[in-house]
């Protein structure tokens, strides 16, 4: 199976944690689908906010991922990948402060999951600029 990116550079621990990053954020997926379906089903019932918390598990699982990749990786790896935090923050925040003044005014609302996915989108965009930097 052939993992997506350059995967061939990473070690054993590293494909462990992407592994558990994929199964995580497809997990979120189906979480977050069924918990909306379960909070449109019970829309009269006062607890429903209770169906959101169902992707909370999904997320942790996802985040010990995440740590687990980063405290396997080496220096450099990890000079990269906190750049590229960095670049991706700027640019995210930026863009959320423009769109949030003029949402509603000069363009329409944004849906949040639109402004997930921008975020994961500049996130890998920071990620392959910053790599290229470094070859």
């Amino acid at each position: 199976m052939r993992w997506p990116g350059d995967c061939g550079q990473m070690n054993v621990a590293q494909r462990r944690a992407y592994r558990m990053y994929l199964w995580g954020t497809l997990i979120y997926v189906f979480a977050i689908l069924i918990a909306f379906y379960l909070f449109k089903l019970f829309h009269s019932w006062p607890g429903k906010p209770v169906f959101m918390v169902l992707p909370f598990a999904s997320v942790v699982f996802m985040l010990r991922a995440m740590m687990l990749y980063f405290s396997a990786a080496d220096e450099m790896q990890r000079r990269i990948l906190s750049e590229s935090c960095a670049y991706a923050f700027v640019t995210t925040v930026f863009a959320s402060i423009v769109c949030g003044l003029f949402e509603g005014t000069l363009i329409p609302p944004i849906p949040w999951y639109y402004r997930f996915s921008f975020m994961m989108f500049v996130w890998g965009i920071a990620v392959q600029l910053t790599k290229r930097r470094y070859k």
